[in-house]
C-alpha cells in the first residue's frame, strides 16, 4: 500500500504500536490515504465495534502515543480496509 515508505513492525506480543514510520514518503501523502499527517504510529485492529473501542481506550490510557494511526481489518478475510 505504502511502497516508498520505511516501517519498523513490533514483534507479536511486544507492547506498544504495532508499526512505527521510520523514513521514506509519509503514508499520508499517498493519493487516497487516510493516514493522518501528525500520526508516525499506527496500530492494527479489527473493523469491528469492540476493535475500535479497543483502540481508544488503549491509546487513552496511554498504552500507545496520541499520534498512532488505527489500522482496521476485516476479521474474517485480514484484509486492511
Amino acid at each position: 500500500m505504502y511502497p516508498e515508505t520505511e516501517f519498523a513492525f513490533t514483534r507479536r506480543g511486544q507492547a506498544g504500536p504495532d508499526v512505527t514510520v521510520t523514513g521514506g514518503t509519509h503514508p499520508s501523502l499517498y493519493p487516497e490515504s487516510a493516514w493522518a499527517t501528525e500520526n508516525m504510529f499506527a496500530d492494527f485492529k479489527p473493523n469491528t465495534p469492540s476493535g475500535l473501542r479497543t483502540f481508544a481506550r488503549d491509546v487513552m490510557r496511554g498504552k500507545f502515543p496520541e499520534n498512532t494511526q488505527c489500522l482496521t481489518y476485516d476479521p474474517v478475510t485480514g484484509n486492511l480496509v
